[in-house]
Order: C-alpha cells, then structure tokens, then sequence
C-alpha cells in the first residue's frame, strides 16, 4: 500500500470515529423523521401520491446530509492535523503535500459514500415499513444513480471545507466558514434568488389559471438566477433521473379542480445522464475550483515549527 493508500485509511478510521461525524448522522437522522412524519401529510395537500413523492423526499434527506457531511468532514482535515502538531511530523515523512490532500480526500470520499448509500437504503427500507411501499427496482437504480451526483455535491461543500482548514490557524475558524458558505450556497442565495423572482414577475393574477402562470413565470426566472449553483444542478439532475411529481399539483379554483399538465415520464437512464451534462459540468467545476485552491493554499503555506 502506497503513501496516498496509508493516509486513505488513517484518515477514513479516524473520520467515523470522530464526533463531528456521530453529530451529523444524529442531526440527520432527526431531520430524516421529521420529514417522513410530514411526508404523508404533503402528498393529501398536494394530491399526488405517496410513491411519487417518496423517492423525490429521500434524494432531498441525502442531498442535505451530504452538504453537512461535507463540511464536518473537510473543516479540520488539515487545521485538525496542524492544532494536534502531527502535520509536522507527516511531513516529516517521503510524502508529498500533494498526497497527503489526496490520501485524506480518498478517505473522507469514501466515508461519505457508505454514509449516503447506507442512508439511501435505510430511507427505503422505511419506506416499505411505514407506508408499506414498494419502490420498483428500475426506480431503486435510478435513485442510486442520483446518490452518486449527491456524492459529487457533497465534494463541493469539502472541497471549499478543505481551503478554510489549509488556510486556517485553527478548526473552529475554518468550521465557522465552512457553515457560512453552507447556509449562504443552501439557504441564502436560493430565498434571495426568490425575492428577485418574485419581484421581476410583478404581482401575481387573482385567478387560478393566471396564478399557475405566474409561478412558472418566477419558477423560470429562478432557473436562470440558480443555474450555476451545485443545489440547482443536483436537483435537475434528480429530476431528469427521476421525473418531477410537484409538476402535478392540483390547485382548486372556483369549487374545480385545476390540475397542471402530469409529470413528464422518466427518461431512459442514459438520455436522462446526456441531458444532465451540463448540472454535472456545473457541479464537477465548483469541485475542481475549490480543490485547486486547497491545493494551492496547503503547498503554499510554510507549516510554523
């Protein structure tokens, strides 16, 4: 086993025992709950079906548990090392700078895919023990498939969690950041992103047919604003996977129903994957930028003795 294979399973042994990693399934698991005891109750509202709602919940429980993850698991891979002074003594060995970042990438990656996949087949085992459903095995590949973007997704909230712990003195420094840019990336730009929708669209008709207009209207102007963001990527990649039931809200008007058009059929995998090249781009380059700049900033910093 190389040097690179050596930090891999130092840093994955190291990681799922830590408490931040414990904190965060435990957070998880709570929102998990929370969202299954709601799940139900969405689909009467809504009127769409429990099946088609389902699988749409679990990618959003993953998606959330993998941006989390991310930052808990890259804020104090370096700044963690250099509080402990064994950074030091890392160095110290034949290993490149370059391994080191690349041996700890491995290993929290890998930890990151069993948490997600183990949540994503947990997520369906209750499922099928609290609503009886049964998620057909094509759907089931489908959503595996999207676990494996929701990996990636969950590489930018590292990656940008690996530049503040290469650049800071201390963990708890490069943990405020890492939640700052995970509650601006997650929450902030996409209600800023809303009120700036909203306001373009101008004020909304007072009948229902024109009311179904004018959220596609502020849906579209949104796509445009939210485009380069990873969460705007994972989900059109979700959703060419998996099609998009929330196109099938029924909205009553004047004592009738008025149904949208129904949710378009889920593409074949493959067509589905082509036409999500450019959200895979996306997601791919916030990666790429943020692990070059970790990079940069780890090899570039003079480790104090």
């Amino acid at each position: 086993m190389g040097a690179v294979g050596v930090i891999a399973e130092r840093e994955f042994a190291d990681a799922v025992r830590s408490k931040r990693f414990l904190l965060v399934l435990l957070l998880t698991a709570l929102v998990f709950a929370i969202n299954l005891s709601f799940l139900s109750f969405s689909a009467k509202v809504a009127r769409l079906s429990l099946s088609d709602l389902f699988i749409h919940n679990t990618m959003n429980n993953l998606s959330f548990l993998a941006g989390i993850l991310g930052v808990a698991l890259g804020f104090a891979a370096i700044s963690g090392e250099r509080e402990k002074g064994t950074l030091k003594l890392v160095l110290a060995r034949p290993v490149t700078r370059a391994q080191v970042l690349l041996g700890k990438t491995i290993g929290d990656t890998a930890l990151m895919a069993v948490a997600l996949y183990a949540g994503y087949a947990i997520l369906i085992g209750l499922g099928q023990a609290l609503y009886n459903l049964t998620v057909p095995g094509d759907t089931a590949l489908r959503g595996a498939i999207a676990v494996a973007f929701t990996l990636l997704y969950s590489l930018v909230f590292y990656a940008a969690s690996l530049l503040f712990s290469a650049m800071a003195r201390r963990s708890t420094q490069s943990m405020v950041a890492g939640i700052a840019f995970w509650l601006t990336l997650v929450i902030l730009v996409p209600v800023a992103a809303s009120v700036v929708a909203m306001g373009m669209a101008g004020q909304p008709p007072s009948t229902p047919q024109g009311q179904m207009e004018y959220w596609r209207r502020v849906q579209r102007i949104m796509a445009g604003l939210l485009g380069f963001t990873p969460d705007y990527s994972l989900n059109s990649i979700v959703n060419s996977l998996l099609g998009n039931p929330l196109n099938a809200v029924t909205v009553s008007g004047g004592g009738q129903p008025l149904n949208t058009p129904p949710p378009a059929g889920s593409k074949p995998i493959a067509e589905a994957l082509a036409a999500s090249a450019g959200s895979i781009a996306t997601i791919a380059a916030w990666v790429a930028g943020f692990y070059g700049a970790a990079y940069a900033a780890f090899v570039s910093r003079k480790e104090e003795k």
